[in-house]
């Protein structure tokens, strides 16, 4: 359906894309995989009319075609999901579904017609979603299911989706890929950007590799591959995935949390919930997304109220304001780093301290010292491997998995006894998921205690020294990660029982 050749694309002095070939074909699922940076979504964006390519050709149907803008791709039968949904939250599924694109009757949205338009989609797509809804109220998999409706009442003909199991559940992740299977089957040229090497392996047809912004490995049959293989081949050297380190030594108990209840308000509500960490020790908590893990979090942090909240360090009570649980010795690491973890206009300096700029050690009498500061950005930069180019650089600039170590460097390199981390890697490329696992074992391994949430359950398990599987807001079974299956786990997460 489309073949790109010779593709060049350079912003500035940097070569996002060095003489690229790719083929598209017909009912066939496309993975596009690469660390951060290797240049996967420029790609997309070149094919989706957004960029303009400095160099190469583009063929469609054979065609030599030039894209001029997003409206000719969409003419033309391209159409993208991005990672960040292009949504209008008051409006409801089936007006998004056909924003820019309404059938009309005398001039007005023919709100009939609409309807049974996309329902006849949603039929042939196999999506089951309730469209009158508004969108801001629907869940990121449902959200993501109006997405593709939409791309498919714009009769696309090749879907483009980036990073799209990023923040899905297991459940949701496998309800796409039956949608993908359905339209490949009818016909539809799929193109997918991920970092999950597992879901890769699973769904693609052909697998093409970039790394710094050129295709080392395309045609990829996934058959018989590993995901060790494909992380080679991105990352240009072995990486260890998930692999396994028990702690060296579990001492008494550091970090303990009684009674965490919650009121409902819409949310997963958390019913007397009460847990323990040791020292040396990690405590996984597995789960599907949503069933209660963020209110968990913010209920330990102070961020949310609760109807009990009881939390001990060293058996001493931590009280829920911001600065006295900081200065308690527990760290956070949120699971939406753009949303309660990092100001994307402020610099890497700026960032590296949010929530520690009370500290006397960064100032110069009432005021902050920006020589301190920036001693302990530089710091933090070079023990965690943050690629930057300078402490001042705006967080926003860099790209998901340097944004997720300043994050990370800036919990742990402030010394604290306790870490509370949820979603480490979500969003990440491989490299980058390596560098932190090691970080999170390393900071255990000098006896502190962690506190883990993660929808990846092989990260969970891989990690974990203990773990505690939460459904619907209560904590269903505990044990080790050594003696539940993934069958067994995979059914105390959606609220069965093994037996």
């Amino acid at each position: 359906m489309i073949e790109i050749r010779g593709l060049c694309k350079a912003f500035g002095v940097i070569q996002a894309l060095k003489d690229v070939n790719l083929r598209i074909n017909q009912a066939s699922v496309r993975v596009l995989l690469g660390e951060n940076g290797a240049g996967k979504s420029t790609l997309m964006k070149v094919l989706y009319g957004m960029y303009a390519p400095d160099q190469g050709e583009l063929f469609f149907d054979g065609r030599n075609t030039v894209l001029r803008n997003s409206h000719q791709a969409i003419d033309l039968g391209i159409g993208m999901v991005h990672q960040h949904f292009m949504l209008v939250e008051e409006f409801s599924g089936y007006e998004n579904v056909v924003l820019g694109f309404e059938p009309k009757k005398s001039g007005q949205l023919d709100r009939g017609r609409m309807i049974s338009e996309v329902n006849r989609l949603k039929h042939e797509s196999g999506i089951d979603i309730d469209l009158s809804r508004r969108t801001g109220a629907m869940t990121v998999g449902e959200r993501q299911k109006v997405e593709i409706l939409k791309l498919l009442h714009r009769k696309s003909d090749i879907l483009i989706l980036d990073e799209p199991t990023a923040v899905l559940t297991p459940n949701e992740t496998h309800d796409l890929f039956a949608m993908i299977r359905i339209l490949k089957d009818q016909g539809k040229g799929v193109v997918l950007i991920t970092h999950k090497l597992h879901e890769a392996l699973e769904i693609a047809d052909e697998i093409t590799v970039l790394r710094d912004g050129v295709v080392v490995s395309d045609g990829i049959d996934p058959e018989g591959k590993s995901r060790e293989d494909l992380a080679k081949m991105m990352v240009g050297r072995d990486v260890a995935l998930y692999s396994r380190k028990p702690s060296p030594k579990v001492g008494e108990p550091l970090f303990v949390c009684e009674d965490i209840t919650t009121e409902s308000s819409g949310d997963c509500a958390l019913k007397s919930i009460h847990f323990s960490v040791h020292e040396g020790e990690i405590l996984g908590i597995a789960g599907v997304d949503g069933n209660g893990q963020r209110e968990l979090v913010e209920a330990i942090a102070g961020l949310r109220e609760t109807a009990v909240r009881r939390v001990f360090v060293q058996n001493q009570p931590v009280p829920a304001g911001t600065p006295d649980i900081l200065k308690s010795g527990i760290a956070f690491v949120f699971e939406d780093r753009n949303f309660n973890g990092l100001i994307e206009n402020m610099s890497v300096n700026e960032n590296a301290i949010l929530g520690y700029h009370r500290e006397s050690s960064l100032k110069r009498g009432f005021l902050l010292s920006q020589k301190k500061t920036r001693e302990r950005a530089k710091r933090l930069i070079k023990e965690y491997q943050v690629r930057t180019p300078s402490d001042q650089t705006s967080v926003g600039d860099l790209s998901g998995g340097n944004q997720q170590k300043i994050l990370i460097a800036r919990a742990l390199g402030a010394g604290p006894s306790i870490a509370v981390i949820s979603q480490p890697t979500r969003g990440v490329d491989i490299g980058a998921m390596e560098y932190i696992h090691e970080s999170i074992q390393l900071f255990r391994d000098l006896g502190n205690a962690i506190l883990l949430i993660s929808a990846d359950l092989d990260e969970v398990k891989s990690l974990s020294d203990r773990i505690l599987i939460i459904h619907e807001g209560e904590i269903v079974v505990e044990g080790k990660p050594t003696e539940l299956s993934d069958t067994e786990i995979g059914l105390y997460m959606t609220g069965s029982h093994p037996d």
